[in-house]
């Protein structure tokens, strides 16, 4: 049986209420959220001098503006933290592979991460991988209600992301 699963999908599509349902089903489970490992960086000195550097701020929602409007300040985003995250979920595979206990981590950008590091491609048979996808028209919506977007900036950043990963099983949230 295999202890690590990963949630993924495309922004707006649902992974965190997927997570909300996994815990209540696996309470008994470890969980981990890489939104929160990123917010949780943001605080340290080393990624805040990087970002005051790049992005004349630290201030999360003025970056998204910046790095979703322009293509080359997401690559430099990306170069700088997916090092990082794929140590951590590297570190994670590791700890729980063998361990009795299960994880289920919430990666919105595991596909890029994966198509980016033979080490994850390498450990993807350790991994049980859950996609969470929604009609694009749904998606469009929910990140224009969450993030108070106009309909342009939704789209931009729902258009953002590669291709997702093959996952050994989708879930579609779409109502």
């Amino acid at each position: 049986m295999r202890q690590v699963i990963i949630v993924t999908g495309g922004i707006g599509c649902g992974k965190s209420t997927v997570m909300s349902s996994l815990k209540e089903k696996f309470p008994d489970a470890d969980f981990f959220s890489f939104d929160k490992f990123t917010e949780e960086l943001y605080h340290e000195s080393s990624v805040r001098m990087f970002l005051i550097n790049n992005f004349q701020t630290v201030d999360r929602k003025v970056i998204s503006k910046l790095v979703f409007a322009n293509p080359a300040l997401k690559q430099v985003l990306d170069d700088y933290f997916f090092p990082i995250a794929e140590a951590k979920l590297l570190a994670l595979i590791k700890q729980y592979h063998r361990s009795a206990k299960s994880i289920y981590i919430e990666c919105p950008m595991f596909s890029e991460m994966f198509y980016r590091s033979p080490e994850l491609i390498n450990n993807r048979a350790k991994l049980h991988v859950i996609v969470v996808t929604c009609d694009k028209d749904e998606q469009i919506s929910r990140v224009m209600m969450r993030d108070k977007l106009s309909y342009n900036a939704a789209v931009q950043r729902v258009n953002s992301r590669g291709p997702q990963v093959v996952g050994d099983k989708t879930i579609d949230t779409s109502k």
